[in-house]
């Protein structure tokens, strides 16, 4: 039994993005972030490849409605849930491979990761593994952050989905320090999603 990693299964611009984060959220929320300040809050990145279903799932999970599919995202979304006694910041940050060079200008101040992968599309998962392990889980500022792997699209594959085979399919080792959950999902036809929220928030919580 590995200590970290926990697999119950539930059901263009050419233009460098503008990294001054904090005013950008600020603004996609119309400036005002007063409400609700006596509540604990967390900032929660979403990473994953283009077209694995990241802005949908952000959608699903803050206004849920079967069928709501979200345009793609050209550099980054932000919305807030408030979900129990707590604020959450969701950033949706493109997948897009030329912009992932960028992922790491979202590390710094956040509490948690989902990484989702399009489980149904076998022919991109060494790019999903290939960005997991080389853009976040190699990157020091990331040692001991949670992840929640959300393996979408699970509507459009007929085969019986195993947390251990995601984390292969990833190349999760048993070394890392993070701490793992996966959670099969389809973000379409709100499957499995507060399942996987319920988790996270269990670790933001403890810390």
């Amino acid at each position: 039994m590995v200590d970290k990693i926990d697999i119950d299964f539930n059901l263009d611009d050419e233009e460098e993005p503008n990294f001054d984060l904090e005013e950008n959220f600020n603004n996609s929320k119309g400036g005002g972030l007063d409400d609700n300040d006596d509540l604990d809050e967390f900032t929660i990145r979403i990473f994953g490849l283009d077209n694995s279903g990241k802005s949908t799932l952000m959608m699903n999970l803050i206004e849920p409605k079967e069928g709501n599919v979200a345009e793609i995202t050209e550099d980054f979304n932000a919305d807030i849930l408030i979900y129990k006694n707590s604020k959450i910041n969701f950033w949706d940050i493109s997948g897009k491979k030329d912009y992932r060079n960028y992922w790491k200008n979202y590390f710094h101040s956040s509490d948690a990761y989902c990484f989702v992968i399009d489980i149904s599309n076998k022919n991109r998962f060494n790019e999903a593994k290939e960005a997991l392990n080389s853009l976040i889980l190699s990157d020091s500022d990331n040692e001991g952050t949670p992840i929640l792997i959300y393996a979408n699209k699970s509507d459009l594959t007929e085969e019986a989905i195993k947390p251990e085979t995601v984390l292969s399919i990833l190349g999760i080792e048993s070394n890392t320090t993070n701490e793992f959950k996966v959670q099969v999902c389809s973000a379409k036809k709100l499957k499995g999603l507060e399942e996987g929220l319920e988790w996270l928030y269990s670790k933001l919580k403890v810390v």
